[in-house]
């Protein structure tokens, strides 16, 4: 069992690190190309941000912040220019947390705590088994939670890695002509050279 849960975890934060990297790996691009023309890229280059699978809502969230906060998107802008990992972490501060599986376990687990104390300050035995009958109860419904979380996730990287390689033909295009143009990725360009 805790063989499985391992091999779950590596293969959940393998493909994390594969949605990512392609993530990281091109931000900076997009947003140097915006910078350069200010034509309206295509709705598809928001591949970029699906690596959340939030790419609409993160594009949205821009674009409003451009009509309504220039400055701010300016700001945000250079970030993006100068520190994608640091541009990253703002967006996804900015944008709004999603209701569900820290708002199901964290009962869960305050009630796990709670039965716990009632155990070690249970005075007789059948206090005791009750509680701890009771304390198995709530830890395997904690564990199932996160297990369905787990593979919930699972399920979500996969089909955005499924939409990726379903792209993969327009986004080495886009990548192609982005170096060939002269623009450098930020994530990967070699340092320059002094």
């Amino acid at each position: 069992m805790k063989n499985k849960w391992h091999n779950l975890v590596l293969s959940l934060l393998a493909m994390m690190s594969l949605v990512l990297g392609l993530n990281l790996g091109t931000a900076y691009a997009q947003g140097g190309r915006r910078a350069a023309s200010q034509q309206k890229q295509p709705k598809t280059s928001n591949w970029r941000f699906d690596a959340w699978g939030r790419g609409e809502e993160v594009v949205k969230m821009l674009e409003k912040l451009r009509v309504e906060d220039p400055q701010e998107y300016e700001r945000l802008e250079q970030l993006r220019k100068s520190d994608v990992k640091k541009f990253f972490h703002e967006v996804r501060c900015r944008l709004p947390r999603r209701e569900g599986f820290s708002s199901k376990i964290g009962p869960i687990e305050q009630r796990c705590q709670e039965l716990s104390r009632s155990y070690l300050a249970a005075k007789d035995d059948a206090e005791k088994a009750r509680t701890e009958a009771e304390l198995r109860k709530a830890l395997k419904e904690s564990f199932d939670l996160v297990i369905s979380d787990a593979q919930a996730r699972i399920e979500r990287l996969q089909k955005q890695v499924a939409n990726l390689q379903a792209k993969e033909e327009q986004i080495l295009a886009e990548r192609l002509q982005m170096f060939l143009s002269g623009e450098q990725d930020g994530a990967l360009a070699p340092p320059a050279k002094p």
